[in-house]
C-alpha cells in the first residue's frame, strides 16, 4: 500500500505494508499574514433570560396632574351624643346710658379733640391753612 502526503509543497509517496502504524508528525510552520475580514455572519438564537438585577435609583417626580372630578356625596353619619350640660355662669350686666358708656360732656370732649387734631394735620399737609 502506498500513501500520499505533501509536505513543504512537495508530495511524498511512502510504501507500508497492510496493518502498519504509520505516525505522521505534524510540523507546524510560519504564521502566514493576516486575512480578510469575513462577512458577517447569520444572527444566532435567543439565549436565556438572566438573572433579575438589582432595584435601581428612585427617578425624580413628575409633573402634578389635573385635579379629577368630585366625587358624589357621603351618607350622613349618625349624630353624636349629646354632652354634660355646663355650669350656669353670673348673671349678665346690661350698661346703663351715660353711666357705662358715654355721656353728653364725653361726646363733646372727643368732638374737640377730634377737631383740633384734623385742623393741626391738614394745615401740616396743605402748608397753610384751609
Amino acid at each position: 500500500m502506498t500513501i500520499k502526503f505533501v509536505f513543504k509543497d512537495e508530495v511524498v509517496e511512502q510504501d507500508i505494508e497492510q496493518d502498519t502504524l504509520v505516525q505522521i508528525k505534524l510540523l507546524k510552520g510560519e504564521r502566514g499574514a493576516k486575512g480578510e475580514k469575513g462577512d458577517t455572519g447569520a444572527t444566532g438564537p435567543q439565549g436565556e433570560q438572566g438573572p433579575k438585577g438589582d432595584k435601581g435609583d428612585t427617578g425624580e417626580q413628575g409633573l402634578q396632574g389635573i385635579q379629577g372630578e368630585r366625587g358624589p356625596q357621603g351618607i350622613q353619619g349618625e349624630p353624636g351624643k349629646d354632652g354634660k350640660d355646663g355650669t350656669n355662669g353670673q348673671d349678665g350686666h346690661t350698661p346703663v346710658k351715660g353711666t357705662d358708656y358715654w355721656t353728653t360732656s364725653d361726646k363733646a370732649e372727643i368732638e374737640q379733640y377730634c377737631a383740633e387734631y384734623i385742623d393741626q394735620h391738614i394745615t401740616q399737609a396743605i402748608g397753610g391753612s384751609y
